[in-house]
């Protein structure tokens, strides 16, 4: 026969064991639940101190992609970017920064040719001195955009849309990109006409 003492000692430790696999499984849910909190509290001061990080209020800037000149040939650049950020054909890049002599550089260029290895050949709009290898280029996700619409009538651009006909600045609300498929035939006009301002 089984002591009785022996027993209650069984008992007991039995009931011993059963709570604390309790106070475990509490306090694993209780960890859970104060990780997740703080994970809230840590997400709401970055927001707060960086709002710029993530969500609906990212900068333009960080949207843009950004690539380094690999090389140059003339009026010619390719342009290296990160795995998976290439630029689509027909993109403007805008090359910005200083020369060796501290002159603002501001070239804008055309993306031509995907020539792989996350590369891409793109041609300047304007000269090229002073850019050199290394140099920082921004993607700016859509193709060179002029000015159209009556505001232009009679006025001159260079290939950017800038005016340079000395007649000040345009209203540039109604761009259109210099690439664009030609009119459908039942859009053209036959009749002879004379544009005027």
């Amino acid at each position: 026969m089984v002591p009785t003492e022996s027993i209650a000692k069984a008992h007991f430790l039995l009931l011993l064991i059963q709570l604390t696999d309790q106070l475990i499984l509490l306090s694993n849910i209780y960890l859970f639940f104060i990780s997740a909190i703080f994970a809230k509290i840590l997400t709401y001061l970055i927001m707060r101190i960086n709002p710029t990080t993530s969500g609906p209020g990212v900068s333009a800037l960080e949207k843009k992609t950004l690539g380094r000149i690999a090389q140059i040939i003339g009026p010619v650049l390719d342009v290296a970017f990160p795995p998976g950020k290439m630029p689509n054909i027909y993109n403007a890049l805008v090359v910005k920064g200083r020369d060796t002599a501290g002159q603002q550089i501001n070239v804008t260029c055309e993306v031509q040719q995907l020539l792989g290895n996350n590369r891409v050949r793109a041609v300047a709009m304007s000269a090229t001195d002073g850019l050199t290898r290394g140099m920082e280029v921004i993607d700016t996700g859509a193709p060179l955009s002029v000015p159209v619409g009556g505001a232009t009538l009679g006025r001159i651009f260079n290939v950017l849309g800038e005016p340079v006909d000395n007649l000040g600045p345009v209203d540039t609300r109604t761009t259109s990109p210099i690439h664009r498929s030609a009119p459908a035939f039942i859009q053209l006009d036959t009749k002879l006409s004379i544009f005027e301002d």
